[in-house]
């Protein structure tokens, strides 16, 4: 919601209250009789929005008796802000200046770890709400202990497939691509990350004929593509279709194109975060990966996500 604890000076028992409210309700749930004989296993979601505030949360659900805690984190990366410094006991400076969103993961993701280590219980289980980031799944594997099992759900990889036309570009550790560079690169002579069960069957229903694509590409004199190039009733469109998308084709017969292409982007973008989930091995072995991976993100990613994977490393090295 945007209140900052710098100028809203809310104390950390402010969010104590709040988690003590979720504390009840989640007791209340979790020894429902159904519960039990149905075997669910029921997570408290916290709030938490720095180091202080998640650690105070930790504490006071592993006195609970609380083993499975969730985290909403949709808000979080909703934040376009950058900061230079981040809250762990009192402020503490960064060596440089970072997307807020990934300082404020580090710190609750760290803090709600050492909030279970200081009370010597075990958090078996966290989930994170709406983190759909890719680059922040190497964060979680970092940070928390590797006795944590980590679950992340999000509805970010069908958003940017519907709404930002974007592909993840699965020989990249999920980099974005968007339509646009993707078709660039097929008339260029080149062969988009479209390995995905979604795409290859996509290819086959509407076929992809990258030889007619580059002929007419050549005879536009080699020109950049643009968005109005790949309407499935455009010569590219008809040859490449799997990349096709246009508001004319709403309401007419080329919707079913249209949709049957965008599908295969929210499963294809779906398969590669769920690959990039898998590779994380289990146990000891697990934060060395995290770690490893997040030295991998800061040699190739753009500024902003090197910058707050750069912050993610100095508090981490800093806490632990």
């Amino acid at each position: 919601l945007g209140f900052e604890r710098e100028w809203s000076r809310f104390r950390v028992e402010r969010f104590t209250r709040r988690n003590a409210i979720t504390l009840d309700f989640w007791a209340e749930v979790a020894s429902d009789a159904r519960v039990a004989a149905e075997g669910v296993a029921v997570y408290a979601t916290l709030g938490a929005m720095d180091y202080n505030t998640a650690r105070a949360a930790a504490r006071l659900a592993a006195r609970r008796g609380v083993s499975r805690v969730a985290v909403g984190f949709a808000g979080v990366n909703l934040d376009v802000s950058f900061v230079s410094s981040y809250l762990a006991g009192g402020r503490r400076a960064l060596s440089g200046t970072a997307p807020r969103r990934y300082v404020r993961l580090a710190e609750i993701v760290a803090g709600l770890r050492d909030g279970y280590r200081d009370e010597k219980r075990k958090l078996v289980a966290f989930h994170g709400l709406g983190l759909g980031a890719l680059p922040q799944f190497p964060v979680l594997a970092a940070g928390f202990d590797c006795e944590t099992e980590i679950t992340v759900d999000a509805t970010s990889p069908l958003h940017d497939a519907v709404r930002d036309l974007v592909i993840y570009d699965e020989r990249a550790r999920g980099e974005r691509m968007t339509l646009l560079e993707a078709a660039n690169e097929t008339v260029r002579g080149g062969e988009p990350a479209l390995g995905s069960p979604f795409f290859v069957s996509a290819r086959e229903r509407l076929g992809f004929d990258a030889d007619a694509a580059r002929t007419w590409w050549r005879g536009q004199g080699e020109r950049a593509l643009t968005l109005e190039d790949l309407d499935p009733e455009t010569p590219l469109g008809r040859a490449l279709p799997i990349f096709s998308t246009a508001k004319s084709a709403v309401g007419s017969s080329l919707t079913s194109v249209v949709r049957d292409a965008t599908d295969a982007r929210v499963g294809h973008n779906h398969w590669v975060a769920d690959a990039i989930a898998a590779s994380a091995p289990a146990g000891d072995a697990r934060r060395t990966w995290g770690h490893a991976e997040i030295e991998a993100l800061i040699a190739s990613r753009s500024r902003a996500t090197r910058w707050g994977l750069e912050a993610v490393r100095e508090i981490f090295s800093r806490l632990g």
